[in-house]
């Protein structure tokens, strides 16, 4: 008798363990989806601003400087994630 109560609650611990383990991973599923479908967004959402620029380049100047230092920009930030991960 005792053994089967020992063994009731070893599978009730367990239970629980394996319970709180898959709504840790929902959780964190659910918080990594929000961000990624956030970044994703703000991509896409840029590359129509970007897209908008192009079909304005030949009306307005400001458009080049603003393309120049975006592009500036990315490779500013390519390079020094480059340098920081040389391997």
């Amino acid at each position: 008798m005792k053994q089967s109560q020992q063994i009731q609650r070893e599978f009730q611990s367990t239970s629980r363990s394996i319970l709180s383990q898959v709504s840790r991973g929902v959780l964190v599923g659910l918080v990594v989806g929000a961000i990624v479908s956030s970044f994703r967004f703000f991509i896409e959402h840029l590359f129509h601003v970007v897209q908008g620029l192009y079909k304005d380049l030949g009306r307005s100047p400001i458009n080049w400087i603003i393309i120049l230092s975006m592009y500036l920009f990315i490779i500013l930030l390519a390079s020094q994630l480059i340098k920081k991960n040389k391997r």
